[in-house]
């Protein structure tokens, strides 16, 4: 029998890209999970392009909760399109499901298991008027480019030799029919054999370019580097423990020294790389960076070439209520 809207309850809008990984497997057992609950509204396409024209449909509308069921490509490509288009009358709270091959977001907020599951778990907490007690503020990573491209949103981004890595994994591990956190073990042990031998030459994977990071403040890095990086889930990569501050993102910055990348990894496998501070690692928290130099980035998994176009900025934006079930 399927839950009713109760008085107090808004609109809940689902929106599943069906050529998700996860997605492909178990998108009729989602169905199911929402036609339970009567208030959600379940958008389903094989396109991002098709998802978004049925999302022009509410419009000015008041919309309490957007579910996004995707891997983290999706995740970025729906909040890139909804920040550039406002399409609702008010930004809603956003849960996020790992539907996809990549999850890291879905994981950080711990969303990112069995994606029925997950999403019964959401939309009976929604029912019982619960939702609220699970909301956590995040702002979104904004790239804005030199040239007409509209801003890009997400919630990581990796620039240096960050695409490098992606690029690595993509192309020549997952083809081997290796996935998930062993993919990115062997793609890591690849980077770092790289790393090693041809940090100053380019073309290999774990080439760190010569760039120019300037802050806002006016303080800059330049020469060779191999990762910035930045990220409004802390988990992701700075343990969760890295302090926030309003308005600021954490900014993460390694100079291509072997020590410097054996730190990181150790003190990011403690929570505690907000501490490595040495004069190869650099850890702030800015409103915005430009950065100089460099060919591309990447944000939620997604790379983005900017080469030959001039600097890109990096900032944050006003915080967003996620749906998040760390800590509970």
């Amino acid at each position: 029998m399927a839950r009713g809207r109760k008085a107090n309850e808004g609109r809940v809008i689902l929106l599943s890209n069906s050529l998700s990984t996860h997605n492909r497997k178990c998108l009729p057992e989602i169905f199911k999970v929402a036609e339970r609950y009567s208030f959600v509204e379940h958008l389903e396409g094989n396109s991002l392009k098709r998802l978004y024209i049925q999302l022009r449909a509410f419009k000015g509308e008041e919309i309490d909760l957007l579910i996004l069921n995707g891997g983290d490509g999706t995740i970025h490509s729906a909040l890139t399109f909804l920040m550039n288009n406002r399409i609702f009358k008010d930004f809603p709270k956003i849960a996020i499901l790992g539907g996809g091959m990549t999850n890291m977001i879905a994981r950080d907020l711990k969303t990112g298991g069995p994606v029925a599951r997950d999403l019964e778990t959401i939309l009976e907490s929604y029912a019982k008027g619960e939702i609220d007690t699970h909301i956590s503020e995040h702002n979104l990573v904004r790239i804005d480019f030199n040239d007409k491209r509209e801003p890009q949103f997400g919630m990581f981004f990796g620039g240096a030799s960050m695409p490098s890595l992606i690029s690595y994994t993509v192309n020549h591990i997952y083809p081997l029919g290796i996935k998930g956190k062993m993919a990115q073990l062997i793609g890591l042990g690849g980077f770092m054999s790289s790393f090693l031998f041809g940090r100053y030459r380019k073309g290999w994977i774990g080439y760190a370019p010569e760039m120019d990071v300037v802050f806002d403040n006016g303080k800059t890095y330049s020469g060779h580097i191999s990762l910035v990086a930045t990220t409004t889930l802390s988990a992701l990569i700075f343990g969760g423990h890295a302090p926030y501050k309003a308005g600021h993102l954490p900014l993460l910055i390694l100079r291509p020294h072997v020590r410097a990348v054996i730190i990181a990894l150790f003190r990011g496998a403690m929570g505690t790389i907000d501490r490595a501070r040495t004069k190869t690692i650099s850890f702030d928290h800015v409103k915005s960076v430009t950065i100089r130099g460099g060919a591309s980035f990447v944000l939620d998994g997604e790379i983005h070439q900017y080469e030959g176009t001039g600097p890109i900025k990096v900032s944050g934006t006003e915080p967003l209520k996620f749906v998040s079930f760390r800590g509970k």
